[in-house]
């Protein structure tokens, strides 16, 4: 040993962390005498719908249009639904705004406008896709939780994913509705 390092051979990699242990609490389980891992994720979603209706109050400039759109899971935001939603497989919020059909005029070129779009990455954070139920083009995004649970970091997400859906569908002939 040098100092409080074991020396570890050439190739070989240190231990990253302690090894598993057999019979380990299962998911759920309190966690050192404390909460169970489920009550944590249900903390994480009501501190992400309290801020949620924060930072849509000051979008909506109405605290009734906040709390409605965060029972709903959705908005009508520059134009176009916004929606989002708690995965709480990895504490994910994902965001999704619809852009809308192309005018039938248009059609070629606002898909090859969208696909160019989506490849060269020109929407910050954000990435195109086709809603499957719908055929609607849908911007999609997404943070992690802890994040959006800062109430300027959220309105900033909400604010942004919208806006830049409502420029694809002005820009590229996209209609909503």
């Amino acid at each position: 040993m040098i100092g409080d390092a074991a020396w570890v051979p050439s190739g070989a990699m240190p231990p990253l962390g302690p090894e598993p242990r057999l019979g380990a609490a299962p998911a759920g389980a309190p966690l050192a005498g404390g909460p169970t891992s489920d009550d944590l994720l249900e903390q994480v979603a009501v501190d992400l719908r309290a801020s949620l209706a924060r930072a849509l109050t000051g979008l909506l400039a109405s605290a009734e249009a906040a709390d409605q759109a965060v029972e709903e899971g959705s908005c009508l935001l520059e134009g176009g639904t916004l929606a989002w939603r708690l995965d709480l497989d990895n504490l994910m919020v994902e965001l999704f705004c619809d852009i809308g059909l192309p005018e039938p005029a248009l059609a070629r070129e606002a898909w090859r406008f969208a696909l160019e779009a989506n490849l060269c990455r020109t929407c910050e954070g954000a990435y195109l896709g086709l809603h499957p139920e719908s055929g609607h083009l849908v911007m999609t995004s997404g943070l992690p939780a802890v994040l959006m649970l800062d109430d300027s970091m959220a309105e900033k997400a909400l604010a942004s994913l919208a806006r830049q859906a409502r420029e694809m569908r002005e820009a590229a002939g996209f209609s909503w509705g």
